[in-house]
């Protein structure tokens, strides 16, 4: 039996950490690049299919106003159904031009929403109709359609296309107290439920973590409807679930731990008004720290990762073994192909233990 040299231990220390190194850079470019990739693909199907929607709209209305740039049929039309949207469905087209950002919208909140594109907070106006219609949206990973949402300025326009029509929205100002200039966003702590209220105008509000990387803050970018709004849809047949936030029944689409994770802090109006105790009411901390959970660590994907991290472990050692025997660039071409899937398969079960930025 071979011994145990202090060299040969500090060899096998040296690949474990160099391998430990090149797995965590692997797991970065797969949050930043590789689940961009399956957002791209998911968005691409629902433009298509919300192509679709319009369509049959359009062929639907005998009698249209007389079109315009703006709004391509009647801006009035009510939604052409009173069923609420299943979750995923592509609802509207988000466009801010100063950022490039071209994303069509779902509906719903849900981690597993979220990976296709920007989601409608349930219990909020759709977009366009009277109230506030919250959007959420990821910042660094499945495309970070927020990526520089905190780049945009005050009278800089948003625009949004529905089922109704286009629908045209102006960015807030909102004091920046470190700097005394105005910005188009700001940042609130996870607790300050009450930016989701409505506001006295009918309003925009887009919500994503901050910083970037963390899910600590949320950034808020409030926007005040320009154009007329649309009647406001009165879904009959929807059945409201039985979780309740702040007391009232939530529309379908998303528990109420999910809601509470993205809409926590983010729904947007004016900025709270500021006052001495901006902390949450004792009632409602339960409910609170539900909804901040759902945004974290999510310890029941745990397990999965963990297994999927021990198969990669077994597999590349398997595969180090193997190589001593054939030749070395033969076999480390063949256990190429099954270690991607392998990796590729662990990380996405990484990433949905991992906090959703």
């Amino acid at each position: 039996m071979k011994k145990l040299s202090l060299p040969s231990v500090l060899g096998s220390v040296g690949h474990f950490l160099i391998g430990a190194g090149l797995l965590t850079l692997a797991f970065a470019a797969f949050q930043l690049w590789g689940t961009g990739i399956a957002e791209a693909r998911a968005q691409n199907d629902l433009e298509n299919q919300f192509e679709e929607l319009l369509a049959e709209v359009e062929e639907e209305v005998e009698s249209p106003a007389a079109p315009t740039e703006e709004n391509p049929f009647d801006s009035l039309l009510p939604l052409p159904s009173d069923t609420l949207p299943e979750a995923g469905t592509p609802i509207a087209v988000l466009e801010i031009e100063s950022l490039g950002i071209r994303k069509v919208i779902v509906e719903g909140i849900t981690r597993d929403v979220l990976r296709s594109g920007p989601g409608r907070y349930p219990d909020t106006a759709f977009p366009g109709q009277p109230g506030n219609s919250a959007i959420a949206g990821h910042r660094t990973t499945y495309g970070a359609p927020f990526f520089n949402l905190d780049q945009i300025e005050p009278g800089e326009e948003i625009k949004v296309t529905t089922l109704q029509g286009t629908f045209t929205y102006v960015v807030d100002a909102h004091e920046n107290t470190s700097t005394g200039e105005d910005d188009g966003f700001f940042i609130v702590e996870p607790t300050r439920t009450d930016v989701l209220n409505d506001r006295e105008v009918d309003s925009l509000t887009l919500t994503a973590c901050h910083p970037k990387f963390s899910a600590a803050e949320r950034l808020i970018v409030t926007a005040t409807l320009i154009s007329e709004a649309a009647p406001e849809t009165d879904f009959v047949d929807a059945e409201p679930t039985e979780e309740l936030v702040n007391g009232e029944n939530q529309l379908p689409g998303a528990t109420e731990e999910e809601i509470a994770g993205q809409l926590v802090g983010e729904e947007t109006q004016e900025p709270p008004t500021e006052t001495e105790d901006d902390s949450v009411p004792a009632e409602d901390a339960e409910e609170v720290d539900a909804l901040t959970a759902s945004l974290n660590w999510q310890p029941d994907e745990a397990p999965g990762a963990i297994i999927f991290g021990v198969i990669v472990t077994a597999y590349v050692y398997l595969a180090a073994w193997i190589s001593r025997s054939w030749k070395r660039k033969t076999a480390l071409a063949l256990a190429a192909g099954p270690f991607i899937l392998i990796l590729f398969l662990f990380f996405t079960r990484l990433e949905r233990m991992l906090p959703a930025v």
